[in-house]
């Protein structure tokens, strides 16, 4: 008895803790190329991490060798009708839930705190004016929208750093390389997933008395 209490007081102050956290993703050399594809990612390395305050209690980190590990899993599994099936209705059970206003109003909400950002980015393609046209449209996007999401009491001149460069060639070419430190509340995705179980819930029981009502009018028939 004593035993089970304890263990139910731990699992308690895990979820609590979970509750009041942050999740902090830190992503370095995020490579992404078409002229040396074989190098892309060769020194990626994701960092997430969950943290109250400064207190750092759960951390762990993922590279090029365990993403390309758990593709392949997940590449077996999807071989597996079963599987195969799950992952469709999971598609769909998403699908139907970001159609709901709420959902993407919980989603819009979602505050992001920017730590760190750094991007060296070259982008050419067989059109040169449209090469001036991506450049430009890839600087203001940077430049609207990064400013608004950088940490309270940050100066986001310290903190976002990039360099767009056009590449005037008459091929379709990019290469970009991103590190970013961001961090967001776990308590609103946590909302967010309650919310799309909640629909998708719904949207079951909706599908099942819609059959088992046409089942009915069809036995009348």
């Amino acid at each position: 008895m004593i035993l089970v209490f304890i263990l139910c007081f731990i699992i308690a102050i895990i979820i609590v803790m979970i509750i009041f956290s942050k999740i902090e993703i830190k992503i370095h050399r995020l490579d992404i190329s078409n002229i040396e594809r074989k190098k892309n990612n060769d020194k990626l390395l994701i960092q997430i991490s969950l943290k109250i305050g400064k207190l750092e209690w759960i951390k762990f980190k993922i590279n090029k060798e365990k993403l390309a590990k758990l593709y392949v899993k997940i590449k077996q599994k999807e071989a597996e009708e079963k599987t195969q099936v799950t992952k469709e209705k999971i598609e769909n059970n998403l699908k139907e839930a970001i159609k709901s206003k709420e959902v993407r109003k919980m989603i819009l909400s979602t505050k992001i705190s920017l730590e760190k950002f750094n991007a060296n980015i070259s982008l050419g393609s067989e059109d040169f004016i449209l090469t001036s046209y991506l450049v430009a449209t890839v600087a203001m996007t940077i430049s609207n929208i990064l400013p608004h999401i950088v940490s309270k009491n940050a100066d986001a001149r310290k903190i976002i750093h990039y360099r767009i460069v056009p590449i005037y060639k008459e091929e379709n070419i990019y290469k970009i390389h991103v590190s970013m430190n961001l961090n967001t509340e776990v308590l609103h995705l946590i909302k967010i997933v309650i919310k799309i179980i909640k629909i998708n819930k719904e949207s079951q029981l909706k599908t099942k008395l819609n059959d088992k009502q046409n089942k009915i009018e069809n036995n009348l028939l």
